[in-house]
C-alpha cells in the first residue's frame, strides 16, 4: 500500500499538483492539504472547475464547498460515499483519503 501511495503522490506532483513538504504518505495529509490536492486535481481534470486551493474559514462555507467538491468528484463517475460526515475536512483517514485521491486522479 505504501508503494501505491508513493506512486499516487508522485503522479499527482508530476501532473502539476503541489504536494506539501513532508508528505510522503496519505497518512501525512492534513484535512486542509487533502482539500487542496482534491481541488487542484479537479482543476486539471476539468478546466472549468474553480474551487479554491484552501478551505474557507467559516464552517458553513466549508460545508458548502466540500459538498460542491464531492458533487464534482461524483460527476466524474466516483460512486463511493462522499457525504459530509465523511468530509474532506473533518474526518479524513488514510484509506478514505487514498480512495478519494486515487478515484479523482484515475479519471484524468
Amino acid at each position: 500500500m505504501e508503494e501505491a501511495q508513493e506512486i499516487l503522490l508522485n503522479s499527482l506532483q508530476s501532473s502539476g499538483v503541489p504536494i506539501p513538504p513532508g508528505v510522503s504518505s496519505i497518512r501525512d495529509l492534513t484535512p486542509t492539504s487533502l482539500f487542496s490536492i482534491c481541488s487542484q486535481s479537479l482543476r486539471i481534470i476539468d478546466d472549468t472547475s474553480s474551487f479554491p486551493t484552501s478551505p474557507p474559514d467559516s464552517m458553513a462555507d466549508q460545508f458548502k464547498i466540500c459538498t460542491e467538491l464531492a458533487e464534482s468528484i461524483g460527476n466524474l463517475g466516483y460512486i463511493g460515499d462522499m457525504s459530509f460526515h465523511k468530509s474532506l475536512l473533518l474526518y479524513t483517514n488514510s484509506l478514505v483519503a487514498h480512495m478519494r485521491l486515487d478515484g479523482a486522479y484515475s479519471r484524468s
